[in-house]
């Protein structure tokens, strides 16, 4: 019972982070608000989504890590150190996506598309939630995407791509996304 109440309001934080301040809340107007939107999206989705055991092993802190270039400049140090299942959350910046294993969850940014591909790929193997702002990365076989539509930073989700990642989103999560795809690329 504790645990659901406790999930509610995470729920409800989640909600009022997005739409109690208006329509100017979830705006993208420019670059460093919408990175720390996005970075508080990020916290919310760590919050949301269930590891196997195994994968949370690796690590006493869940680690985000960022892969490609980074384009939150310091708004992850708003959410570094936040709990989140119990554990800190700690912040990576990693080179390549060899190094994906070491991460709970991945942002992937802006890299060539057979990077790309790759660290998708290596994400599910690790059981590691990748998110993206790539065109079509959900699609292809991301976890999340955003998408900015009408100034509002929104998110779609391949339900199929985290669960073959061994990961366990949230119904919440699931119906505040803006699509849910059921099956991976071929």
């Amino acid at each position: 019972m504790a645990l659901l109440i406790v999930r509610g309001l995470a729920l409800v934080s989640l909600l009022a982070l997005l739409l109690a301040s208006g329509p100017s809340a979830a705006r993208a107007a420019d670059s460093s608000a919408e990175y720390q939107l996005k970075a508080a999206f990020l916290y919310r989705f760590a919050q949301f989504t269930e590891w196997p055991a195994g994968a949370l092993a690796r690590s006493e802190s869940l680690v985000l890590c960022v892969l490609g270039e980074d384009p939150f400049g310091g708004a992850l140090s708003g959410i570094e150190g936040q709990g989140v299942h119990q554990r800190p959350l700690a912040i990576r910046r990693l080179g390549d996506a060899q190094q994906i294993n070491q991460c709970h969850i991945a942002f992937l940014g802006p890299m060539r598309p057979d990077a790309l591909g790759q660290a998708i790929r290596r994400g599910r193997q690790f059981n590691v939630l990748t998110v993206s702002d790539a065109k079509n990365f959900a699609a292809a076989g991301g976890a999340i995407q955003f998408v900015v539509v009408n100034d509002r930073i929104q998110f779609e989700i391949n339900h199929a791509a985290a669960e073959q990642a061994g990961l366990k989103l949230s119904s919440h999560l699931l119906k505040l996304a803006r699509t849910v795809y059921t099956s991976l690329p071929e």
